[in-house]
This record gives structure tokens, C-alpha cells and sequence, in this order.
């Protein structure tokens, strides 16, 4: 059983789990995954904190929901190797004079709870006001809205939703703020991230790693 996010994060995954309608690069990866190990793969809508006890007490075998590989969530669970590298980017208003988080000083800033967003925030921008929200189409409604004046997001959601909305752009993007990408185990189940670990150098040896990002992301 797989993890994947409950808010939609196109282009990464989005629609329902189980219908044609559940797509993005993360889909086609993990469908990639799953022939290399000559498995098939169930997945499962589910917020953070629930997926992180569910993979604990081992009703789920892993999460594929565009978590970052940080140090401190080391600390509580493995990663695979990445997948895929990303950075942070700055959404406003068409009409914002906003180009950079130094221009954050004092504004409401809308991030994820629980995000390296959010933290990132918190670290480099301490005079800008956090707004927190659990989805993505959350953040993007109370920019449009007014209610706050920028997004903190990941690149590709980020730019997918700025494209989105005619009255949305991407101000910058942070390349400072590296983001790596890992399927996410319960530091318990070595076994399987180490057999996931060799199925995903195979994917990227034989090109389909990168024809799943090329679809999706380039």
C-alpha cells in the first residue's frame, strides 16, 4: 500500500486513487516502479501525520507525496534515494511589486502546515507573517482572494498553478532552496527500500525516469 498526499498537487499527483483519472509524474512513476519489481501497487489519499503512524504500525508500505529529505525527518523515517529535485518558488498577484522574500517584510504569506515551505519562512523571512493552510488549491484561493499576498510552494506546483490563474505569476524562483524528493519507509522496513532503491537506479538507467519527468515537467 502507498501513501500519496489528500490535496491535489498537480503536476505532480492528482485525481482519484484507483480511476484513470489518478495522474501526474509521481503516478507514472510509481506505475514504472511497481513493473520493475514485478509488483502491483494499491494507493491510499492520507494526511501527513496519519501516514507517518500508519507506516509505523505497517499498514502502509511506504508514501510517494512529494516529501523532501530533510535531517530531522530522517530522524523518524528512511528515505529512498531521490527521485527528483526541485526548489521553492514565490507566487503573487499579476499586480504584486513583490519579487523576492525580501519583499515578504510584514505580509501574509500562505505555506503548507508542516512544510519545508514553511520552514524555509521561518528561517530566511522571520518578518513575514505565515498563513497556514493543509491543501494546495487552499493557498492559491487566498492569494486570488486577497487574503494573503504571496504563496511559498514547491516549483512545479507552483508554477502549475500561477498558469492556471490569469490574475497568478511565479515572482522567483529560490534556487538556493534545494528540494530532493524520496519515497518515504518506516525506518523498520530496510528490505523494501533497498529493493525499491535498486528498481529506481533501473529506472533512471534505462531512461524512464527521465521520459516521466519530460512528460510532466519539463
Amino acid at each position: 500500500m502507498v501513501g500519496t498526499d489528500d490535496s491535489p498537487r498537480p503536476p505532480l499527483c492528482f485525481g482519484r486513487s484507483g480511476t484513470p483519472e489518478f495522474r501526474g509524474f509521481e503516478v507514472d512513476l510509481l506505475a514504472a516502479l511497481a513493473g520493475k519489481l514485478g509488483r502491483e501497487f494499491r494507493y491510499e489519499s492520507i494526511g501527513w501525520g496519519v501516514a507517518l503512524e500508519r507506516l509505523r504500525n505497517g499498514s502502509l508500505d511506504m508514501l510517494c507525496r512529494g516529501v523532501s529529505i530533510t535531517s530531522e525527518r530522517q530522524r523518524v523515517v528512511s528515505f529512498s534515494q531521490p527521485y527528483f529535485e526541485t526548489t521553492l518558488a514565490l507566487v503573487v498577484r499579476s499586480d504584486s511589486h513583490i519579487q523576492d522574500v525580501g519583499d515578504l517584510i510584514g505580509l501574509n504569506v500562505a505555506v503548507r502546515r508542516a512544510t519545508t515551505a514553511a520552514e524555509f519562512l521561518r528561517q530566511h523571512s522571520p518578518a513575514a507573517a505565515p498563513v497556514t493552510f493543509d491543501g494546495h488549491a487552499e493557498l492559491y484561493r487566498a492569494l486570488t482572494e486577497g487574503a494573503v499576498s504571496a504563496v511559498l510552494d514547491h516549483h512545479p506546483i507552483a508554477t502549475h498553478f500561477a498558469r492556471s490563474a490569469a490574475t497568478l505569476r511565479v515572482a522567483t524562483r529560490l534556487d538556493g532552496a534545494i528540494l530532493r524528493y524520496g519515497l518515504v519507509f518506516a525506518r523498520a522496513n530496510e528490505s523494501l527500500r533497498q529493493a525499491v532503491n535498486g528498481a529506481l537506479a533501473g529506472l533512471e538507467a534505462d531512461g524512464i525516469a527521465e521520459q516521466c519527468r519530460r512528460r510532466w515537467l519539463s
